[in-house]
């Protein structure tokens, strides 16, 4: 499957990888996967890092944009970092819809950027990560 979703911080962080080419149909599935993961949250937020590096295209229709904004929907939803992506119009229009969704949405440089800015925004998990980190 072009697209990963797994726990990259048990019940706090969601990290999701896209590769190749991307088709609608397969960010429904993710995103019905994200939605699984939201639904077992153990605390108020849970925070989701996309890893697009290695994606080649993407769905770009508004349509399409839209529904990958519907796994973070959840009111209890926190920051959506992404990073990697190599087609600007896409960017735009992501950044565009999530302005416009109220998303907390942010490009970062790296997932190593990604986690500093979630532990400076959201400091229960500085415990939590250089935890995961020193194991």
């Amino acid at each position: 499957m072009p697209m990963d979703v797994a726990w990259f911080l048990q019940g706090r962080i969601i990290l999701m990888r896209s590769y190749g080419h991307i088709t609608h149909e397969e960010s429904e599935t993710a995103n019905e996967q994200l939605k699984l993961f939201f639904a077992q949250k153990e605390q108020a937020h849970i925070h989701t890092i996309v890893d697009q590096t290695d994606m080649l295209s993407f769905p770009i229709g508004l349509r399409a944009m839209q529904d990958s904004f519907s796994m973070i929907n959840d009111p209890t939803a926190g920051w959506v970092l992404v990073f990697g992506s190599k087609n600007q119009v896409a960017d735009f229009v992501t950044s565009m819809l999530a302005q416009i969704a109220s998303l907390k949405y942010r490009k970062v440089s790296n997932l190593e950027d990604g986690i500093n800015f979630l532990k400076l925004v959201d400091p229960e998990l500085v415990h939590l990560l250089d935890k995961k980190q020193s194991s």
